[in-house]
């Protein structure tokens, strides 16, 4: 890939540094302001970028919503190394994970340059050599760029960052020593696995759960334990069967449940690591964005958005990319979902320090296209 240009944020301010430290006032501009409806039709490769980087930079803010200040690249973190990673190597290789940052206004100065700086964003991921194959929301989402600078990061990884191996003569698994392998070396291809392909067929949460446990490798000598890392975001890939058959009822999709299992471990130097049984580890999980992909190049990737209590959030009028006019389930079309554990106190929504109230579903909701909001 070539290098990453030299693009000029200034007139685009990071919400995170307009905020620093305040996870419910970057919660608060993520989710009301909408990006410019950017359409690269009209680019040099007309038909492989369309609309998708715009919904994808929208998925991208909502995501980043149920993100730990400390996974966002917060400014009080300046001193850590994972600040640096994120802020200095994952947002210069990948720009647009710094325009999904970006304090969006509404007025026609901002637009334009939000579609200015998208044309140059877009121009570059499609240059020669690029890790995206394409700019629709599925080739964002997909691409070999996401899995290495965003998608790696553990607030996204399905599974534990360490899995088990031993040999498979000894019947008993319960007990016994295990090797431990770190798979923190292949960020791409974990990135790569996390993703979930299901085809509308069963129960989504018991197909999650049978991705963890113990399996047999293809050698027939050993066998291996994954285990659940019970990530922040889980990714699916959605194929409804091209049939007339009814899509599944909507709790089905709205929520999951599944069980990632854990296990307490003991390590033994220099032999290996006991293992004790797997234990049942049941979460809940709630949809927070459905993206209908597009299903050809003049068609359109569309997003709903959803609160971590399952209320959908409108799109503004003016953001024609979140209309209401589609459903869930239809045959022979392709989503993407992404859900987020049910937590007591979602990241973005517990009290704040300050005591200031906190803004309800209702007003996070307003239906305003790049509206700004205080920390109020």
């Amino acid at each position: 890939m070539t290098s990453p240009p030299n693009i000029d944020f200034s007139l685009l301010p990071d919400i995170r540094d307009k905020y620093p430290g305040d996870v419910v006032a970057q919660t608060a501009s993520l989710r009301c302001q909408m990006p410019t409806a950017f359409d690269n039709h009209a680019s040099s490769r007309s038909g492989l970028a369309g609309n998708g980087i715009s919904v994808f930079v929208c998925a991208l803010r909502h995501l980043f919503v149920h993100v730990a200040l400390k996974w966002r690249g917060d400014l009080r973190d300046t001193d850590n190394a994972l600040f640096r990673i994120i802020r200095h190597y994952d947002e210069r290789e990948n720009p647009l994970l710094r325009f999904a940052w970006s304090d969006l206004g509404t007025d026609g100065a901002s637009l334009a340059v939000q579609d200015r700086t998208l044309e140059v964003i877009a121009n570059h991921l499609l240059e020669a050599n690029s890790l995206v194959a394409d700019l629709s929301f599925r080739g964002l989402a997909e691409s070999t760029l996401m899995h290495t600078t965003l998608f790696q990061r553990p607030p996204f990884q399905l599974y534990h960052p360490y899995y088990f191996s031993q040999p498979i003569e000894d019947p008993d698994v319960a007990g016994d020593a295990w090797d431990l392998h770190d798979t923190r070396s292949h960020p791409a291809e974990v990135a790569r696995r996390s993703l979930i392909t299901w085809d509308g067929q069963g129960d989504l949460g018991d197909l999650i759960t049978r991705k963890f446990g113990v399996f047999h490798l293809a050698d027939g000598k050993t066998r291996c334990l994954w285990l659940c890392n019970h990530p922040v975001v889980i990714r699916v890939l959605y194929s409804p069967p091209a049939s007339d058959a009814p899509p599944p009822p909507p709790p089905s999709l709205s929520h999951i449940t599944f069980d990632g299992l854990r296990a307490r471990q003991e390590q033994l130097a220099p032999s290996g690591t006991i293992i004790h049984p797997p234990e049942s580890h049941v979460r809940r999980y709630v949809l927070i964005v459905a993206v209908r992909l597009r299903e050809h190049d003049e068609d359109r990737d569309l997003i709903h958005r959803y609160t971590i209590r399952g209320t959908e959030i409108p799109g503004p009028p003016d953001y024609p990319y979140a209309n209401p006019h589609w459903t869930l389930g239809q045959p022979g079309r392709q989503y993407m979902l992404f859900y987020s554990p049910v937590l007591k106190r979602p990241i973005g929504y517990g009290a704040r320090q300050d005591g200031n109230r906190l803004p309800s579903d209702g007003e996070l909701a307003v239906g305003k296209k790049g509206m700004s909001n205080s920390s109020e």
